[in-house]
């Protein structure tokens, strides 16, 4: 029977190791498993807040720059 569970056990879709079907997490339109899932979604966390800080940065920037123009 082990024989036929690794035949048809399924790959994740983000590192290519193969689980069982039951074992594998989605994630988007991907099925991935519970380790790729903690760094895909982890990557997507930082990510997030590098964005945020640049934003707020740029956001920063404009207002002193606006400050500047205003004030000669």
């Amino acid at each position: 029977m082990a024989f036929w569970d690794n035949w048809f056990k399924t790959p994740c879709e983000e590192c290519g190791e193969k689980f069982k079907k039951v074992e594998l997490v989605p994630l988007d339109e991907r099925q991935v498993c519970a380790q790729c899932h903690l760094a895909v979604v982890e990557d997507l966390r930082v990510k997030e807040a590098e964005r945020v800080a640049r934003v707020a940065s740029e956001e920063a920037a404009r207002e002193r720059l606006g400050d500047r123009n205003f004030h000669g």
